[in-house]
């Protein structure tokens, strides 16, 4: 099951890529399964485009397999999304809905965002957007 979880985040990540709506505001900073590396901040910082300015960070949540066929994954997805302000978090947010919301790919049958960014603040302090993602994948 592990290895379907991932691919979910996987194909969400690649999706994300596609969109220039949403490259233009995250570039790469686009991380699956993992925390933004060290040294990141959401400040831009033109001498450090890679590790600073907007990120998207998206994280399994769980599911189920189809009880019927056994071969589709029914599961969700958490996703934050960092600015440099809460309010900037959730302009992110609603760009990522508004470019993936129905989403659909050879791996991801359906993509639906389930809870729109709630702005909040992480750990280190830093401005972020959560939202639950549903998706259905072979």
């Amino acid at each position: 099951m592990a290895l379907l979880t991932v691919n979910a985040a996987v194909a969400m990540r690649d999706a994300i890529l596609t969109k220039s709506a949403l490259t233009t505001l995250v570039g790469t900073r686009i991380y699956v399964q993992s925390d933004p590396p060290a040294g990141y901040r959401p400040t831009e910082d033109p001498a450090q485009p890679t590790l600073t300015g907007s990120a998207i960070v998206i994280t399994y949540r769980g599911g189920s397999r189809d009880g019927g066929s056994g071969m589709l994954v029914q599961g969700s997805l958490y996703v934050r999304c960092y600015a440099v302000s809460e309010l900037a978090a959730m302009a992110l947010d609603a760009v990522l809905a508004r470019e993936l919301d129905g989403f659909q790919s050879a791996s991801l049958r359906s993509l639906t965002q389930a809870l729109t960014g709630q702005p909040t603040r992480d750990p280190a302090g830093w401005a972020m957007a959560y939202s639950t993602w549903n998706y259905t994948s072979t």
